[in-house]
């Protein structure tokens, strides 16, 4: 399935393309906008089983016969930022019909168009579910909580006051003028069964995949988890926590509170992450980390001579 889907004609500097979504070089999807750097050359491989994509990538990679009758290639020096401002001009259309959609007051909350909720699911006065929202059965949604487009959360889960699930993830790229320009991040959030989220905590969209929580996951109040973060099972997250972008967390992690976790690493199976933490690189499954004393910068500087700090 691609998990962001148009129907809009793309143009890409002059010339027209027929897309039905947006996926990404990992999982690409027949008929679908995808981007790739050069640094990703051998993910190229992935493209050979799909057709009929539209393919911006980096100048200067090599690209096989083959690969060019089965798929379109757009070539830039900047793939990512290309990719950015079509999808933008993609997902203008997609809000343009979002926004003819209507929403309905049902006992005190705001409920959108093609929400599905289980039997026995309480969603309490004060929340609003967006658009295409699935929620299972015997789900508790306490006040106040906010749930955007393409979520799906499952059954048994409690999520707390305040909560907001599905809202942009934080993506941004600078075009030759230095100015940023937004990547969409439409691609939602997964949330298995019997999950609990605490109250004011924010799982962000993914941009083109979804975010993924998977069951039994337990977050404490004010947790963030950014964009692309997939979580693995029976993974309790601290209060005051921040996992930063596409960043994956293994099962049965221990993560305490107000720790911080880096953008694009692993966390293996079973770590236990200290009160307080800083994790700025990959950690193998079984470890436990710590690094919760403040020091002086002179004190740190010297200590790093000798110890290897993660």
């Amino acid at each position: 399935m691609i998990l962001v889907q148009f129907t809009t004609p793309i143009r890409i500097d002059g010339t027209e393309y027929e897309v039905c979504g947006v996926s990404t070089i990992s999982n690409p999807k027949s008929n679908s906008l995808v981007f790739i750097q050069k640094k990703y050359q051998a993910l190229l491989a992935n493209l050979k089983d799909v057709t009929g994509c539209s393919v911006i990538a980096e100048s200067g990679m090599e690209i096989s016969e083959k690969l060019y009758k089965l798929n379109n290639f757009i070539l830039t020096d900047n793939p990512r930022l290309k990719f950015a401002i079509i999808y933008s001009q993609l997902a203008e259309s997609d809000e343009k019909y979002n926004k003819s959609r209507g929403y309905s007051n049902i006992n005190g909350s705001i409920i959108g168009e093609n929400v599905s909720v289980g039997e026995n699911t309480l969603i309490e006065p004060f929340c609003f579910i967006d658009h295409d929202v699935t929620i299972g059965a015997n789900t508790i949604i306490r006040t106040g909580t906010k749930i955007r487009r393409n979520t799906i959360i499952g059954s048994n889960c409690f999520i707390k006051e305040n909560a907001v699930v599905g809202t942009p993830g934080f993506s941004f790229e600078r075009d030759e003028n230095d100015n940023f320009v937004k990547v969409p991040q439409l691609g939602g959030v997964r949330i298995q069964d019997n999950v609990e989220l605490g109250a004011l905590t924010t799982v962000d969209s993914g941009a083109i995949e979804p975010t993924e929580i998977h069951s039994q996951v337990k977050m404490m109040d004010h947790a963030h988890i950014a964009h692309n973060v997939i979580i693995g099972e029976k993974t309790v997250v601290g209060a005051g926590t921040t996992i930063a972008g596409s960043t994956k967390i293994g099962k049965n992690v221990w993560i305490s509170p107000n720790s911080t976790i880096t953008h694009q690493i692993s966390i293996g199976d079973g770590v236990v992450i200290g009160l307080s933490s800083r994790v700025h690189k990959s950690v193998p499954k079984g470890t436990t980390m710590i690094n919760e004393a403040a020091d002086t910068i002179e004190r740190t500087i010297e200590f790093t001579k000798y110890k290897k700090v993660y």
